[in-house]
């Protein structure tokens, strides 16, 4: 028998009419503010003309905002749970972030680390799906259904067993790992680069 779906979505349209959805309406404001007010301050620092940080720079300037309301956002819903008897609309906000996060720096780190190029835009909407598909499977409860669909699919060799969840993780941890190296590697050089005396 299946079970019936119990997720963010079906939890928040329950509260639709419950006063503690506006308390925590509220709570986003608040850490939206916090974060724009964070980046004010960190405008001038960020601005500050330095070749030998750009990259780091331009990366804060691209996650920076989403980054500072996601650590608001969990400090907010931490404080928030003490008062409310629920939290449902701040947990759907926390993966929301996150994926906003993930996809600023998924594509800031493809277009440093490679030649700007057309075949690139492609990596960057996969990058970007991958990471919003996986939050709407999150936020309807259908990710961990899909989890154990994809550790039943699996095969034995010799005395390790594979499984289809094993083999798209290792892929996703290759993949990331290219990514960062190729990034890292560009940062080192253009570092090298900028120095002009070397022994």
């Amino acid at each position: 028998m299946v079970k019936p779906f119990d997720n963010l979505l079906t939890r928040l349209i329950a509260d639709s009419q419950d006063a503690v959805l506006y308390w925590q309406l509220g709570v986003i404001v608040v850490c939206a503010l916090v974060a724009w007010w964070g980046m004010r301050l960190l405008k001038p620092y960020l601005a500050d003309p330095d070749s030998r940080w750009s990259a780091g720079r331009a990366g804060a300037r691209r996650v920076g905002l989403p980054f500072i309301m996601l650590l608001a956002l969990l400090l907010g819903r931490d404080i928030a749970g003490i008062w409310l008897a629920n939290t449902h609309l701040l947990n759907l906000a926390v993966p929301l972030l996150l994926s906003w996060v993930g996809v600023r720096l998924v594509v800031y780190s493809l277009r440093y680390a490679f030649e700007p190029r057309e075949s690139l835009k492609l990596w960057e909407r996969t990058a970007a799906l991958l990471i919003w598909g996986a939050f709407a499977l999150h936020i309807t409860g259908l990710l961990p259904r899909i989890h154990a669909a994809m550790e039943a699919l699996s095969f034995q060799s010799g005395s390790h067993r594979f499984s289809l969840w094993l083999l798209f993780e290792a892929a996703v941890v290759i993949v990331a790992a290219i990514i960062v190296a190729l990034t890292l590697a560009r940062l080192v050089e253009s570092r090298l680069m900028g120095v002009t005396q070397m022994n």
